[in-house]
């Protein structure tokens, strides 16, 4: 019997599939000709990278070079988040960049930076091809356009030098390419910070300074008031106050549980229409501190500002915490306050509350009553309450992030 052998010209035809399989492959996934490294400390800024990761080299090649192909990788380090020194952080960044034989390296840390006592928004360092960016710089504004716009300059002043303008070519082909499209406000590589509200109170200024020959270009706020509200702001979002919000469950629990007790008896009806809309406020904002405070002190959110290594930052931390707090609680009051509301718009009849207030009931009444049970509930159930996860709350701190991260960098030193 004859044996059976495959045909030529369907092994040659396999052959070419395969190869032009491989042809489309490499089309579709060239070589990437300059890599960059995106170094974000754990939390917000490893959030960001990873949000901008994927867009960036689009945006690379249309306002930094469109001639090379762009890569954009990601890795989280905790040192970044860790040190508020500016020279160990570029050179983290450069030991990164080395590491990972990236091109470029790019930092990005939730610590304010300060040199001088003027706080730094960002450092890029030419020759050592490394820089980084401060989120709570840039204030409370929506933050990854602004970050996206940081980044873009920082490279920009490392790849086309530190000057003034990007080359005129680029910058042209740019203008083209975002015709009828919606653009940043840039005129040039300075410009990539474009003008916001912030930007007017508290102006980003670009230096080039001649005595540190490790740092080309580095960008500050010179305006200390209006600087230190867009750092507050700023240290308060990378907090990120709505985080330590499902720690409330067990506080909200308690203050509703003391409040609807309250809504059994007239008297709290007969209050909430007596009292004006100033001395609810009052009893609101009281609340809301109390509470604040309260979680402060059982948690051990406080950091010592005697022993600190830096009193002037551990005071910041300790401002930063309280706002922060006051975020999250002031989200757990509206929470209360639409339980609150509903409770009296379902289990009391209008008629009722008239008879025991003695005067017209309106809507107006339904708001104030919760509003009233929403304070008191706060004051007498949730004070003492416990929340439900401690490290959920320790997180939203800086003092606490920044220790565990330096723990963290230890072991992965260790480890290697």
């Amino acid at each position: 019997m004859d044996s059976i052998h495959p045909s030529r010209p369907d092994a040659d035809q396999q052959r070419k599939h395969l190869e032009t399989e491989l042809e489309q492959t490499e089309t579709d996934n060239p070589k990437a000709d300059i890599t960059i490294g995106l170094v974000p400390s754990p939390d917000l800024p490893e959030a960001l990278a990873n949000k901008l990761a994927k867009n960036l080299p689009d945006y690379l090649s249309n306002y930094t070079d469109d001639q090379v192909t762009w890569e954009v990788i990601t890795v989280t380090d905790p040192l970044t988040g860790a040190t508020a020194d500016s020279d160990e952080l570029l050179e983290e960044t450069m030991h990164c960049k080395d590491r990972f034989e990236w091109d470029y390296a790019v930092s990005i840390t939730d610590l304010p930076i300060f040199l001088n006592k003027r706080l730094v928004v960002a450092e890029a360092s030419q020759k050592r091809r490394s820089a980084w960016l401060s989120l709570p710089a840039l204030g409370g504004t929506p933050i990854l356009r602004r970050v996206q716009e940081g980044i873009l300059q920082l490279i920009n002043d490392m790849y086309n030098g530190s000057s003034e303008e990007p080359p005129k070519t680029q910058a042209e082909k740019s203008r083209k390419k975002q015709q009828g499209k919606r653009r940043w406000k840039m005129k040039g590589a300075k410009d990539l910070f474009s003008k916001r509200l912030f930007d007017l109170l508290s102006p980003i200024v670009r230096t080039t300074p001649d005595a540190d020959y490790e740092v080309d270009v580095r960008y500050t706020i010179h305006s200390k008031i209006h600087g230190g509200w867009r750092m507050l702001t700023g240290m308060v979002r990378a907090n990120r106050p709505w985080t330590a919000f499902p720690a409330f469950k067990q506080v909200i629990a308690a203050a509703f549980t003391s409040g609807a007790y309250g809504l059994i008896f007239p008297t709290l009806w007969q209050l909430s229409n007596a009292l004006e809309p100033f001395r609810l406020l009052l009893l609101m904002v009281t609340a809301i501190t109390m509470l604040s405070v309260w979680i402060v002190v059982v948690h051990g959110l406080w950091e010592n500002t005697v022993n600190a290594k830096s009193p002037y930052i551990a005071r910041l931390y300790n401002v930063s915490t309280v706002f922060t707090l006051m975020v999250a609680v002031t989200m757990y009051y509206i929470t209360l306050f639409i339980l609150f509301f509903i409770a009296v718009i379902v289990f009391i009849p209008g008629d009722i509350l008239e008879s025991q207030i003695n005067d017209k009931v309106d809507f107006s009444n339904y708001i104030t009553l919760a509003w009233l049970a929403s304070s008191v509930g706060t004051i007498v159930g949730a004070l003492g309450a416990a929340l439900e996860s401690e490290d959920t709350v320790l997180n939203t701190t800086y003092g606490y992030r920044q220790r565990r991260r330096y723990e963290e960098s230890r072991d992965d030193d260790n480890n290697e």
